[in-house]
């Protein structure tokens, strides 16, 4: 008994460090995208060893996706960058065109290029 809870505890202990840099990764992401630098995006999905496109469903800064932050900060330049590199089925899946329509961004630059992209 005592070796299982050793066991337990230290795999808790092995996790918990992955599981911070995970956090700190997310919050690294979600800075770039607020402050429109591609070059931070790219460093942080590297230091995580990430793709793009294999977290953005499941990624979320304040409870939007990464485009739809963009929009909210004007971020063109990484919203484009974006879009680029997510496929098309997981914009649909994430709502990302019907999200920008209903709050009033369909002039948005980004807009234009999700709109593009979705065609």
């Amino acid at each position: 008994m005592k070796r299982k809870l050793l066991l337990a505890s230290l795999f808790a202990v092995a996790i918990s460090p992955n599981v911070a840099q995970a956090n700190d990764i997310g919050v690294a992401i979600c800075q770039s995208v607020i402050g429109n630098d591609k070059h931070g995006l790219r460093l942080a999905l590297r230091s995580g060893g990430f793709k793009l496109r294999s977290i953005y469903e499941d990624l979320r800064c304040n409870d939007k996706s990464l485009v739809q932050l963009a929009f909210e900060n004007e971020a063109t330049d990484i919203g484009t960058y974006i879009i680029s590199k997510v496929s098309k089925s997981t914009l649909e899946k994430v709502g990302d065109l019907t999200w920008a329509d209903a709050n009033g961004y369909s002039g948005s630059p980004i807009y234009a290029d999700l709109k593009s992209r979705m065609e």
